[in-house]
């Protein structure tokens, strides 16, 4: 399941994944989670996930040093009512994937299938304790091509808008 980080940072890489890799095995053998989330805010990225529709995580993330992989998170478990009555304030449509875990060397490899409106994208991440051993780990030519800091690949850019659009009268 999905770990809590309170008030600290997100040090992870990201890479663009063409095809499921057999390197992995079987993939129907693989711990997964399905994830749904929105975005109640894109500056700064204000985010609600559920996790197999029975844990519910409100998250606030912010830029930090643009030269940096750590930005500043805080995730906090909320309660479905909770999660249910903030979806109602949620800006984008929501994003839908299943997020495998595998082991790589001593890595804990997050391999996310997504569904709906991104059917077919296939992101790899990994998650470092410090910047160091992000910058010195070599991925192998079947992660795909990187992806860290491109913002267009963020899950916040990649969430479509949502916001419904009134049409305005002109009255005279």
């Amino acid at each position: 399941m999905a770990k809590i980080n309170n008030g600290n940072h997100e040090i992870e890489r990201r890479w663009l994944t063409p095809f499921i890799p057999k390197e992995i095995g079987s993939i129907s053998k693989l711990k997964f989670t399905d994830i749904v989330q929105t975005y109640i805010s894109k500056k700064p990225v204000i985010r609600l996930r559920s996790h197999d529709k029975k844990e519910f995580i409100l998250c606030i993330k912010t830029q930090g040093d643009k030269k940096s992989l750590a930005r500043p998170e805080q995730e906090t478990k909320i309660s479905k009512k909770e999660y249910i009555e903030l979806l109602k304030i949620s800006r984008t449509e929501p994003i839908i994937k299943r997020r495998y875990f595998f082991k790589y060397k001593k890595h804990t490899v997050e391999l996310d299938v997504f569904r709906g409106y991104l059917k077919g994208m296939i992101v790899i991440e990994i998650e470092f304790k410090s910047e160091k051993e992000a910058y010195s780990f070599l991925a192998p030519d079947w992660f795909g091509k990187e992806i860290t800091g491109v913002k267009k690949y963020s899950n916040s850019s990649l969430a479509k808008s949502s916001y419904i659009k009134i049409p305005t009268t002109k009255h005279k």
